[in-house]
């Protein structure tokens, strides 16, 4: 289901991208290209930083192992940070104007939503225990279903980002969408149990990557304002 699930996120989000690129009559050069590139940065990010946070906890070789490569085992904002850089460099080289692709944020968050379902099938991203009627048992114990909280925050956060973007606030998508989700991310560390993603001074590495965006994205909305309102 892991598999299964990321593969229909990913050509959900394929799908979708091409038909915003139609509706906005876009000329974006080389759309499977692009998809296949940033499907691949995605992917070494996501394994990279989760390799860097839980290196304490995996064995030797596991760096040569087909399970770690090809299976679970991934931290979203690593995959998040160096898609985001590839698609900057992307959009430079094509000189393709990143305003025009504002659509982007409402289709990481459904894609998102779906592979977070994935997760809960796996039995990764697991939650700390819960006696609430809707706990899971999980590695022997019940904990939340805290895959399926945030799967559920972020369709409600794309349904969100199309209904601002189809009302024209367009320009203001990406730093809602880093926002928003850097809040219910932050939020949700708390009921997860894997400490194997890391942890420094209380907060897991998530965390601390939901704080530092969190921050820039919402000083560079105050010093934007600023300087329109100076105009």
């Amino acid at each position: 289901m892991y598999p299964l699930l990321i593969g229909i996120a990913w050509g959900l989000g394929f799908i979708l991208f091409q038909y915003f690129i139609k509706i906005e009559n876009l000329n974006f050069p080389n759309p499977k290209t692009f998809a296949i590139y940033i499907f691949i940065l995605s992917w070494l990010g996501g394994k990279l930083l989760f390799i860097i946070t839980a290196r304490n906890y995996l064995e030797a070789d596991i760096l040569v192992s087909s399970s770690l490569w090809l299976g679970g085992g991934f931290v979203f904002y690593g995959g998040f940070i160096l898609g985001l850089i590839g698609s900057i460099i992307y959009f430079n080289y094509y000189k393709i104007k990143i305003n025009d692709l504002s659509f982007m944020p409402i289709i990481v968050s459904l894609g998102h939503g779906i592979g977070r379902i994935g997760c809960f099938f796996a039995g990764c991203c697991y939650g700390t225990h819960c006696d609430l009627p809707w706990s899971i048992n999980l590695h022997g114990t019940h904990r939340h279903p805290v895959q399926l909280y945030e799967s559920i925050l972020l369709f409600i956060l794309s349904f969100t980002l199309y209904k601002l973007w189809i009302t024209g606030l367009r320009t203001k998508l990406i730093t809602v969408y880093i926002v928003a989700y850097g809040i219910i991310r932050f939020i949700l560390e708390f009921f997860r149990g894997d400490k194997i993603r890391g942890e420094i001074f209380y907060f897991s590495t998530s965390q601390w990557i939901s704080i530092s965006i969190v921050l820039l994205c919402t000083c560079f909305f105050l010093v934007m304002k600023k300087l329109c309102r100076s105009k």
